[in-house]
């Protein structure tokens, strides 16, 4: 069932328009937003202070990522690139076609991302070598549209516009299996702590739940009235957080 919120204890402003993806560092020390107005804005977590204003010279990142000291902002036209967070130096750029950056993540390898876009393919690139993706997966029919990397760093989930959710398996570079019943577009998508459950959303609303190790769907979620935007696991990995473009986060028990 879906438990109400508590309201919010603070609320933080600065952009000039709409936030377009927020990640908090690994530290827990620093929230990042991105937003309309082409800035990526770093603040002090919890407290909600400023610290710092990046100016994005592709415009807007439509998503975030962050590994340690660096953070990597997905753009239109299928810009990539990689800032310090101490100090808002750009430190590397890629660039594999014009097609739109609609998801990142960091893998459990320091320093490599992977990259999923319009054109279908997710692309894993290396800052090191940032001339060349270091591997290409053909991965959906349509665009992909969501990322995300499970916490033994083994296995890399997406989700496209052709309405499947894929697994992968970062050692081998391989594709593992594929989850078909889902009946829209997946916006968003998060494992378990303990990465034997993955949950997706969609964009008309329902969240979907599965096993991480199989082919079985356990449960399937409807609520909101729009698009699932946002969905993560609590640490104990018993509720399950959503947020949606109807306005509202849910926690699922």
């Amino acid at each position: 069932p879906a438990i109400e919120r508590n309201p919010l204890t603070k609320a933080i402003t600065g952009h000039a328009g709409a936030i377009l993806d927020t990640v908090v560092t690994s530290d827990e020390r620093h929230a990042i937003t991105s937003g309309e107005d082409a800035t990526v804005r770093i603040w002090s977590f919890p407290e909600g202070e400023i610290r710092r204003v990046i100016a994005l010279e592709q415009g807007p990142a439509v998503t975030l990522a962050s590994q340690k000291d660096w953070l990597a902002t997905g753009h239109r036209g299928g810009f990539i690139n990689i800032w310090d967070i101490k100090t808002g130096i750009k430190v590397a750029g890629f660039r594999r076609s014009e097609a739109d950056i609609w998801a990142l993540a960091f893998t459990s390898t320091e320093g490599r991302l992977a990259a999923a876009a319009h054109d279908w393919k997710i692309a894993l690139w290396d800052i090191a070598t940032p001339n060349q993706p270091l591997h290409i997966f053909a991965a959906h029919d349509s665009a992909v549209l969501s990322l995300a990397i499970s916490p033994d760093g083994r296995y890399l989930a997406s989700g496209g516009a052709d309405k499947r959710v894929k697994l992968w398996n970062l050692d081998t570079l391989d594709a593992v299996r594929t989850f078909t019943r889902q009946r829209d577009f997946i916006n968003t998508l998060a494992f378990s702590p303990d990465g034997k459950t993955l949950a997706a959303g969609n964009l008309r609303g329902d969240v979907v739940i599965g096993s991480s190790r199989s082919r079985r769907l356990s449960r399937r979620m409807s609520g909101h009235k729009k698009s699932i935007n946002a969905v993560a696991f609590a640490p104990h990995g018993k509720v399950l957080a959503t947020a949606s473009a109807d306005g509202t986060d849910r926690l699922w028990g």
